[in-house]
């Protein structure tokens, strides 16, 4: 099970992200969001994997994000971007960092 922790429009979360953790990570997303910071950071360095779902919360919160002229910076373990990279996802999430 994952282990959260939110401090000032940053997300850390650590352990694996499994299936049965997209609603936890659903809920701490929507925190994140009310910070309304105009960049947030979810800082994954320490996710040794993450379920499709789980994937699937990140992209709504993007969505959401970009709907509301805000970005997130995400910070991804090896393992976290290598899905990201086979899903294609890695240049939505990632290239965010450079604009």
């Amino acid at each position: 099970m994952a282990e959260y922790h939110l401090d000032d429009g940053r997300l850390t979360v650590q352990g694996p992200l499994s299936a049965d953790d997209d609603e936890d990570l659903r809920k701490w997303c929507l925190d994140l969001f009310l910070h309304e910071k105009d960049v947030v950071t979810i800082d994954m360095e320490h996710v040794s994997r993450i379920d499709s779902r789980c994937i699937g919360v990140l992209a709504t919160l993007w969505i959401d994000l970009s709907v509301a002229g805000r970005r997130f910076e995400l910070l991804p373990s090896r393992s976290v971007k290598k899905i990201l990279d086979l899903s294609g996802l890695s240049q939505v999430f990632l290239s965010q960092k450079q604009e």
